[in-house]
């Protein structure tokens, strides 16, 4: 968890895929909840 080590632009970037990933995983488990009824 080196982060000093990034710059403003790469944390950013990571700070974005990180959001997209989880945005992923909710929509992955709404679909099954809706799969499961």
């Amino acid at each position: 968890k080196a982060y000093y080590t990034l710059d403003e632009t790469e944390r950013e970037t990571l700070k974005r895929e990180r959001r997209r990933l989880q945005e992923q995983l909710r929509r992955v488990k709404r679909n099954e909840a809706r799969y499961n009824q």
